[in-house]
């Protein structure tokens, strides 16, 4: 990405230099053949440099609130170029006992420093600013690689409704929809890390009429982030489909969302904080996903299942306060099972229900650039599961603090994240999120976090 966007960048000065060869070429062809004199090649020369100029007057690049830009003297074309970085120290402190009796001990103490999230974004308009498009791409935190998040391209008609193709969020949980670098804490909840459907390829429709806000995507199902058709889903040994992006296509998908302003401006719900000074906004959202297909996997293998998911949730900002709420579902059918799965035997069916909940708010201390926050999650997994805990509520608390030095674009987050029950089989250790998962009991977690966007 960063050869691409050096490319594009040295465009105008490419485009300026074949432009003085192609003249410098002519010129000496015709000192060849004695067509021209050394006077009308120079003249002709100065001419395709005036010209080359001339192409370029007033073409405008620089930096603003969306990041740095190139745009073409007509506007007809803009690319800009953000990215973000967040560095992290994450310190988890768990008890090492075997509580559960399952034979299984955990370190108490694990800690370290990680780039959390690093990415890059290419975005803009093409002949018309109607014709937008984005890519972007995230360094892993691990091995450093590259991974393509989005990859959109979509058209905007005079009416508002805009059509959007290539991979992009799957429109569900309005957290999973706020950025990483938008949040209220170091990181989403561990109630959308088990419920998102992370980054989907297909089409979707979108319009605002007014206070509501609709949105209609078909794709190829939850996590089908770079996949290929004939990639089947995953279904884990639990009866869960595999969260992981890129595990495979469903046959079918179909998600729909709905939002309506209740009060306020929709600019002001980008993200989850609201500064000192600022007016009553708020806005109720409800959303449903159903997929289905066929699914294999090593670990367990599922014939046919459908499942949907659906959401509601409030967000209200006000005068330097903030709060969220939101509830989650997901049913799912699992037919014609080749293994036994939960006390079903192969060839059954098993259907499974799960629930999460999650409430938040923020304030700003007066006259400062601090604010505080806390929030509440619970997740309740069906208990007809295979496992050592194969169901029961999981519930969690996070208190913190951000300091702004620079708003979002120069963060700081300190927060401290407890859980306070061991894993079911939609909450495990996610060392993403700054937890290392303790199936004994409680686990308490210490995230320092800085974020750079520019």
């Amino acid at each position: 990405m960063m050869s691409a966007a050096a490319c594009v960048l040295g465009a105008a000065a490419v485009c300026g230099a074949q432009e003085r060869d192609k003249a410098g070429d002519a010129a000496g062809a015709s000192g060849a053949a004695g067509a021209l004199s050394a006077s009308s090649a120079a003249g002709a020369s100065s001419a395709a440099s005036a010209a080359s100029a001339a192409s370029t007057a007033g073409a405008a690049a620089g930096h603003d609130s969306g990041g740095f830009f190139l745009r073409s003297v007509d506007e007809a074309f803009e690319l800009r170029v953000r990215g973000q970085v967040q560095l992290r120290y994450a310190a988890s402190l768990r008890n090492d006992d075997d509580g559960d009796g399952d034979g299984t001990s955990e370190d108490s103490f694990e800690s370290g420093f990680e780039t959390r999230r690093t990415k890059l974004f290419l975005d803009g308009h093409v002949r018309s600013k109607r014709l937008t498009y984005q890519v972007a791409g995230a360094f892993g935190r691990v091995t450093g690689e590259a991974n393509l998040e989005y990859a959109w391209m979509a058209y905007r008609w005079e009416s508002g409704l805009r059509v959007l193709a290539g991979q992009f969020k799957q429109p569900l949980l309005r957290e999973w929809l706020v950025s990483s670098s938008l949040q209220l804490a170091a990181e989403r909840t561990l109630v959308n890390e088990a419920f998102n459907g992370g980054y989907v390829q297909g089409v979707q429709l979108d319009r605002t009429l007014g206070p509501v806000k609709l949105t209609a995507s078909f794709h190829d199902g939850s996590r089908s982030q770079s996949t290929e058709p004939g990639a089947e889903k995953v279904t884990t040994s639990q009866g869960l489909l595999t969260r992981a992006a890129g595990a495979g296509e469903s046959d079918y998908g179909v998600t729909g969302r709905a939002e309506w302003l209740l009060g306020g401006e929709w600019g002001a719900l980008r993200d989850f904080t609201s500064p000192a000074g600022a007016g009553l906004t708020a806005m109720a959202g409800a959303a449903v996903n159903f997929e289905g297909g066929g699914a294999g996997s090593s670990e367990f293998a599922a014939g046919d299942y459908r499942a949907v998911t659906w959401t509601a949730d409030l967000s209200l900002e006000g005068d330097g306060w903030n709060g969220f709420a939101a509830v989650v579902g997901s049913h799912a059918d699992y037919e014609d099972l080749t293994a036994s799965l939960g006390g079903v035997a192969a060839g059954g069916d098993l259907a499974t229900d799960d629930y999460g909940f999650v409430v938040q708010g923020g304030y700003v201390l007066p006259g400062t650039d601090w604010e505080v926050f806390a929030r509440y999650e619970a997740t309740l997994a069906e208990g007809s599961r295979p496992g050592s805990n194969p169901g029961g509520v999981f519930d969690a608390v996070t208190a913190g603090v951000n300091y702004y030095m620079y708003g979002h674009a120069s963060k700081f987050t300190a927060d401290v994240l407890v859980q306070l029950d061991r894993l079911n089989p939609l909450v495990g250790g996610r060392p993403a999120s700054g937890t290392l998962g303790d199936d004994d009991e409680t686990e308490v977690s210490l995230r320092l976090q800085w974020q750079l966007l520019f």
